[in-house]
C-alpha cells in the first residue's frame, strides 16, 4: 500500500495519464463556474461527497428488547479497486475481509450476520448494506464496522474537469467555495476511498457520514466497534465527532451552514449577493441518553499510508512465487481476535502490542474505547453487559487494583440483579448459600498469590450470569513465586592464555565466587546440575574455554525443566565488532582480533531461545555487554500499589532478560574493594534485599544508582530480543532471611 500511495502522489504531481483522462494543455477559455456550480460539479463526480447514508435519519431512540440475545453483526468493506481509475488496485482489502470474517465466525459470530463487500464496494452498495445492517440491529448487539484500503483528504481528492483543468477539493476551502457553500463539505472529510461507480469520478464515504452511521447504531442500543485500516486513519477522529453530538457533554451544535446563512447574505463590501450565499446542509443526529458503547481501532498513524503483511504461497510444499497480501492492521486485528482468551478491547490491544514489540519498525496504532472490558464478539462474552443482568459484589469491596488479603479464606457476599430470581449460585465450583430474594454468601479458601474467583448464577427465567474477579492473598508469597528449581551458572574468565594477545583481568573469579555464595545461601540457587542418576556437573566455570562454555550451555538445555529458572552470570572480557555489528564474550582461549574464537551474542541468544526454563536472567559484567540487550524494549516499572501481585504475574510469564554492566562501551575491572564496581553493587544489592521478592528491573534500579555514582558506566536492563521473551521478568525470592 505504501508503494501505491507513492505512485499516486507522483501521478498527482506530474499529471500522468492513467485511467482518468487529464488535460495536457492549459484550460481553454471557458466561463468560470459560480460557487454553487463548482459545488454541484464536485457532487456529480464524487459519489458520497456530502450526503449521509440516511436521509432522513431514523428515530433517535429505540425500545430495547430485554429478552433479545446479543448478536455480533458486521459490515466489512474492502475497496481494493478504489483507485482503479488511476490505474492502481490493491490486493489486500479483499483478503482482509475474508480473514476478518473467518476470525469473527471462529469466535462465535454467525456468517449470515456479517456483510462483506470486497467487490464493487461503491457508495450505493455501502449505503444499501448499511441500511440492511441498521434494520437488523437490535439493542445489545455488537456491531463491527471495518474498512480496508485507502483514504483521501480534501487535498488528496484530485479530479480533472476538462477545460476547467485539474483541481483538488482542498483548493475551494477559501477561494472558489465560500465558507457558507463549501466548508461543510470539507469538514466532512477525510474520506474512505470506495470503488468508483463512474470512470471519471470517485466514490467515497466521509468521516461525517461514517460517524452518523455509528450514531444510528449506538442509538439502537448496539455496541459499535469501528476498525480503520486505511491511510492516516487517526485523522478520522470518530470519537471526537461522537463527542460533539453528545447532549450529555455539549449543548446541541448548530450546523455550520445554518450559522453562516444568518446575516451573511452580503459580500465584504456590503453588496447584496446575486445568488444564495448558502444552502442548508444535513444535521448530524444527536446521541441518545441510553446508547451503546463505542470502540475505535485506528490502524495507521497520521500521515502514514499503512503497511502490508505478505506471506509466500506454497503449492505441493514448494513456493509458488505468489504472495498473499493483507493490510497490516487488518491482519493483526484478525489474529488478535482469533488468539486471545476473550475479545475485550483490552485483550485485543495487549495481543497487538505484544506482536508489535517483536518488530524492528512497528506500525503505530491506537485503540479508543469507553468499554475496555466488553467483548466485541457478543457470542463470546463471559457476562452480558445488559444492565438488567448483573452479579453485584457487596463484600469484599472491589476496585481496579484487586483486593489484598492477609487471611487464607474470605466470605464473599453479593446479589443477583436479573429479570428472574436466582435458582442457584456457584462460587469456584461450590454452591453458595442463597439469602433473601436475590442475595448469596460463600466462604472461599485462598492460596498464596493471585486467586481467580468465578461466580455462576442461573435464574427462574432461564438467565445465565457470570462474574470473574481476582483476590490476592499475600500469605507465603515465596511458595507462589518459587516453583521449580533455580540454577545459577557462573562463567568467570580472568586468566587468558599466553599468546592470546588479550590482557588478564583482576576480579572475575572473586566476583563469581562471591555471587555464587550469596545466591546459594540467600536465594536457594543450585550451582550443580544433575544430568542423570549418576552424573552431575559443576555450573561454576573459572577460566572457561570456548568448548567449556558450549558444553555447559548444552547440558543446561538438556537438563532443566519448563518450571525452572536460570541465572547466568558472566564476568570477563567482552568485545564489539563494527564489521559484524555483534557483541562477543571472550573465552580464555580466544585470540585477539579473531572473531571465530569469540562467543557471539547471537549464539547466546539462540541458546536461550532453546532453553526450556521459564525464566532466564543473564547478568553480564564485561565491556560491550549491552549488545545482548540491543533492540529489546525497555521494561516498565513494577506497580508499587500492588507489587507482590505484579511480581507473581511477571514470574508466571516466560522471560529472557539481561542486566548489563554497561551499554556498548568499555567497563571498569576493579574499583569495588576487591571486585569490579558493578560486581560490588550487585553483591551489596543481593545481600540486603528489601522484602522477600524483587524483580530484575528493580535490581537494576539499585545497580544503576550505585554504579553511575562511581563510573561513567550505565547499567541497563532489557528483554533479550530473539530469545523467546514473552513479557515476564525474572523474580528473585529470598529463601533465607
Amino acid at each position: 500500500m505504501l508503494l501505491f500511495f507513492a505512485a499516486l502522489f507522483a501521478w498527482a504531481s506530474t499529471s500522468a495519464t492513467a485511467g482518468i483522462k487529464l488535460s495536457d494543455t492549459p484550460p481553454a477559455e471557458a466561463q468560470e463556474p459560480t460557487k454553487l456550480e463548482w459545488l454541484d460539479l464536485w457532487r456529480q463526480r464524487v459519489a458520497g461527497l456530502e450526503p449521509p447514508l440516511f436521509a432522513p435519519a431514523p428515530q433517535l431512540e429505540y425500545e430495547c428488547d430485554t429478552e433479545h440475545t446479543p448478536t455480533t453483526r458486521g459490515l466489512l468493506i474492502g475497496a481494493g479497486k478504489a483507485f482503479s481509475n488511476y490505474g492502481f488496485t490493491l490486493p489486500g482489502p479483499a483478503n482482509d475481509i475474508q480473514l476478518l470474517t473467518s476470525a469473527m465466525v471462529l469466535r462465535g459470530a454467525s456468517p449470515s450476520n456479517i456483510i462483506g463487500l470486497s467487490e464493487n464496494a461503491t457508495y450505493d452498495a455501502v449505503k444499501d448494506a448499511a441500511l440492511a445492517l441498521v434494520d437488523e440491529t437490535s439493542c445489545g448487539d455488537s456491531v463491527v464496522l471495518h474498512f480496508s484500503g485507502g483514504a483521501l483528504s480534501p487535498h488528496d481528492l484530485v479530479l480533472d474537469f476538462g477545460t476547467l483543468g485539474q483541481h483538488r477539493l482542498s483548493e475551494f476551502s477559501a477561494s472558489q467555495f465560500t465558507i457558507e457553500t463549501g466548508a461543510h463539505v470539507l469538514a466532512g472529510g477525510p474520506f474512505v476511498a470506495l470503488d468508483p461507480s463512474r470512470p471519471d469520478g470517485q466514490d467515497v464515504l466521509s468521516a461525517a457520514a461514517l460517524s452518523e452511521l455509528v450514531t444510528i447504531l449506538r442509538n439502537k442500543g448496539a455496541d459499535v466497534t469501528v476498525s480503520l485500516d486505511v491511510s492516516s486513519s487517526m485523522a478520522f477522529r470518530i470519537e471526537q465527532r461522537q463527542a460533539a453530538i453528545d447532549p450529555l457533554q455539549f449543548r446541541k451544535l448548530k450546523l455550520l451552514g445554518e450559522q453562516a446563512c444568518l446575516g451573511r447574505q452580503r459580500d465584504a463590501q456590503g453588496k447584496q449577493l446575486a445568488e444564495p450565499a448558502c444552502e442548508p446542509s444535513w444535521s448530524p443526529t444527536n446521541l441518545a441518553p441510553h446508547r451503546g458503547s463505542l470502540t475505535v481501532f485506528y490502524g495507521t498513524p497520521l500521515g502514514n499510508p499503512g503497511r502490508e503483511a505478505k506471506f509466500a504461497i506454497k503449492q505441493g510444499g514448494k513456493l509458488a512465487g505468489d504472495e498473499q497480501v493483507y493490510g497490516y492492521a487488518s491482519y493483526q486485528l484478525a489474529t488478535a481476535i482469533t488468539s486471545t482468551d476473550r475479545t475485550t478491547v483490552g485483550a485485543l490491544a495487549r495481543a497487538i502490542r505484544q506482536e508489535q514489540e517483536t518488530l524492528d519498525n512497528p506500525q503505530s496504532h491506537s485503540f479508543v474505547t469507553n468499554a475496555p472490558d466488553l467483548d466485541i464478539i457478543a457470542e463470546g462474552r463471559s457476562e452480558l453487559n445488559l444492565q438488567q443482568n448483573e452479579i453485584i459484589i457487596d463484600s469484599p469491596s472491589l476496585d481496579r487494583a484487586g483486593v489484598k488479603l492477609r487471611t487464607p479464606q474470605i466470605t464473599i457476599s453479593g446479589r443477583i440483579q436479573a429479570l428472574g430470581q436466582p435458582l442457584n449460585v456457584v462460587v469456584n465450583g461450590k454452591l453458595a448459600q442463597l439469602e433473601g430474594d436475590s442475595g448469596f454468601r460463600a466462604t472461599v479458601p485462598l492460596t498464596a498469590g493471585v486467586n481467580g474467583i468465578t461466580i455462576f448464577a442461573s435464574t427462574d427465567r432461564n438467565e445465565a450470569l457470570r462474574r470473574d474477579f481476582e483476590l490476592f492473598y499475600e500469605g507465603d508469597i515465596r511458595g507462589a513465586l518459587n516453583a521449580g528449581k533455580r540454577y545459577l551458572v557462573v562463567i568467570a574468565n580472568q586468566d587468558y592464555q599466553r599468546g592470546s594477545g588479550i590482557t588478564n583481568l583482576q576480579t572475575p573469579v572473586g566476583d563469581g565466587k562471591a555471587i555464587a555464595q550469596i545466591m546459594r545461601d540467600r536465594y536457594g540457587f543450585e550451582t550443580t546440575l544433575r544430568l542423570d542418576q549418576e552424573t552431575q556437573r559443576d555450573l561454576v566455570l573459572e577460566n572457561a574455554t570456548y568448548r567449556d562454555i558450549q558444553l555447559l550451555l548444552g547440558d543446561l538445555s538438556y537438563a532443566v525443566d519448563e518450571t525452572d529458572t536460570v541465572v547466568i552470570f558472566y564476568a570477563g572480557h567482552g568485545e564489539y565488532s563494527d564489521t559484524t555489528g555483534t557483541g562477543y564474550w571472550l573465552p580464555v582461549d580466544a585470540r585477539a582480533g579473531r572473531l571465530v574464537t569469540y562467543l557471539d551474542s547471537k549464539m547466546i541468544t539462540d541458546t536461550l531461545q532453546l532453553l526450556p526454563a521459564k525464566n532466564v536472567l543473564v547478568i553480564s559484567d564485561s565491556c560491550y555487554s549491552g549488545m545482548l540487550a540491543r533492540g529489546g524494549a525497555q521494561l516498565d516499572p513494577v506497580d508499587d500499589a500492588d507489587r507482590l501481585r505484579a511480581l507473581q504475574r511477571l514470574s508466571d510469564q516466560r522471560s529472557r532478560v539481561v542486566i548489563s554492566s554497561g551499554g556498548n562501551e568499555p567497563v571498569a575491572d576493579g574499583g569495588g574493594d576487591g571486585h569490579s564496581v558493578f560486581a560490588r553493587a550487585l553483591i551489596n544489592a543481593l545481600s540486603g534485599p528489601e522484602g522477600v521478592a524483587f524483580s530484575a528491573r528493580e535490581l537494576h534500579a539499585k545497580l544503576f544508582n550505585a554504579v553511575t555514582l562511581q563510573t561513567d558506566q550505565s547499567p541497563d536492563v532489557r528483554p533479550i530480543r530473539g530469545a523467546g521473551h514473552d513479557g515476564g521478568d525474572f523474580v528473585f525470592v529470598v529463601t533465607q532471611d
